[in-house]
């Protein structure tokens, strides 16, 4: 009898490796933690999550998982696994998946969004740093593969992905047996699934929310699983399972389940330089950069700009964002972080993009408004020659005292083609935790992370977090 794909992708999950390369695949997977960390200490105090710390404090239960940024503060495994990971996601300047590098094909999501399940199930574990670092890669090759199938006509969210990428790096991590892990990724993939609307009109909460819930759902299957319950085997090959349903195809999913490939998929991840979307990072550096030419303060007055016009690449993506007239006019901070309009109008007035920038509502300022108002945003099809693979923008900005200010970025700092260093990444990092812990806890967070393939138990790094 044919094995079914859910058998397949456990036995997947437990025998594929980082690839030929695992030093440096180790490496980069040490990048993106160091930078979902600071990702989440910047959000702390932000008012999208007292919410979902409000009700994960209420809550109670066991204290099996720290909660980063709470001192003394641990949480059941679940509670812990959302709310962290509502933290990293939080206010979009987590890791990016810009491509497969084994092909340049297009992909996106997040996949630092698998990590807080991992840690939390590392913690309470207690599981070694190299073990850790190995499930979290291939829980970004997995997501990766996944994304694949989630093309733009169907109408599922990438966070559905994590259904599948979590269970199947804590089953590795944690050594379940081929039973376990089958019924920890059929019974976490059947109850995962996100609609696309999370990602559409003016946003709300559910657009970060949408892969801490999943991972939230995915964290509770696998503890089903380990306590002997079981889900749908057939999960993919069933009339009425992913393949009919999600997926609507039924060719080429042994993809899913290939062997390690020349390039793992971390080679294809982008650490952003800014909050915001991800197809938006090379115009807010591109903005930055015309705001610094304007002359003393990097700044630009709006009343000064007589014209501006922006040129993207020319792919669906970017066309759809741009062309969505909610995006044009803000009304949410989950709307601001995804719109052209917004990111590249308060690059240009402010000369930075952080937290900072979405305070006080500013996309209501009537300024900011009649900015906005006034932008052309174009598409431009030789950049897919000139930029292959990446987000390009080109910015100019004609001034009433007639200067004419451009600037061009094929590859903002910091995407696949263009990473930063390791000492880029500590920058940001130290940028996110400024006034939040001391020199002394950010160092010691860094060694941490640097040196976590020697840990015996990954609770050396959690401690750490609070």
């Amino acid at each position: 009898m044919a094995r079914t794909l859910i058998e397949q992708i456990a036995d997947w999950a437990h025998e594929c490796g980082p690839g030929p390369d695992r030093d440096r695949a180790r490496m980069l997977m040490k990048h993106s933690l160091l930078d979902a960390i600071g990702s989440a200490y910047i959000a702390l105090d932000e008012e999208c999550t007292q919410g979902a710390a409000a009700v994960t404090l209420a809550t109670g239960g066991a204290p099996n998982a720290t909660l980063m940024g709470r001192k003394g503060l641990k949480a059941p495994l679940t509670s812990a696994a959302f709310l962290n990971g509502t933290l990293v996601r939080a206010l979009d300047v987590n890791d990016h998946l810009a491509m497969d590098p084994n092909d340049s094909e297009k992909l996106g999501g997040h996949p630092s969004d698998n990590l807080a399940a991992l840690l939390a199930f590392g913690e309470q574990h207690r599981v070694s740093g190299a073990a850790f670092l190995d499930a979290a890669l291939l829980s970004y090759e997995l997501f990766g593969r996944f994304y694949r199938f989630l093309t733009p006509e169907l109408p599922w969210d990438h966070t559905s992905a994590f259904g599948f990428s979590i269970p199947a790096a804590v089953s590795r991590m944690l050594g379940l047996s081929g039973e376990q892990t089958r019924n920890a990724i059929a019974l976490s993939g059947a109850q995962t699934l996100t609609l696309g609307v999370v990602r559409r009109g003016q946003l709300s909460h559910s657009k970060f929310l949408g892969s801490s819930l999943a991972g939230q759902a995915a964290a509770h299957s696998i503890q089903l699983a380990m306590a002997g319950v079981t889900g749908p085997n057939t999960l993919f090959e069933d009339s009425r399972g992913y393949n009919a349903g999600v997926f609507r195809r039924q060719e080429g999913l042994e993809f899913l389940v290939a062997p390690a490939r020349p390039q793992h998929m971390i080679e294809g991840v982008t650490i952003k330089g800014f909050p915001g979307l991800d197809t938006t990072q090379a115009a807010e550096e591109a903005a930055i950069d015309i705001a610094r030419q304007a002359g003393p303060g990097g700044r630009i007055n709006p009343d000064d700009i007589a014209t501006l016009d922006v040129a993207m690449n020319d792919h669906p993506m970017t066309r759809t964002q741009a062309s969505d007239e909610e995006r044009r006019r803000p009304a949410t901070r989950e709307t601001a972080d995804h719109s052209y309009y917004y990111l590249i109008a308060v690059a240009l007035l402010d000369g930075e993009v952080t937290p900072r920038q979405f305070l006080g509502d500013r996309w209501h300022d009537p300024k900011m408004v009649d900015l906005m108002g006034r932008m052309t945003i174009s598409s431009e099809p030789g950049w897919a020659n000139r930029a292959p693979g990446g987000f390009p923008c080109a910015i100019r900005v004609s001034l009433r005292d007639g200067r004419v200010l451009t600037s061009e970025v094929g590859y903002a700092t910091g995407h696949a083609r263009n990473k930063m260093s390791r000492e880029q990444v500590i920058a940001k990092f130290r940028r996110a935790i400024e006034g939040r812990l001391t020199d002394a806890q950010a160092d010691a967070i860094i060694q941490a992370v640097d040196e976590i393939e020697s840990m015996n138990d990954i609770s050396a790094l959690t401690r750490l977090l609070v």
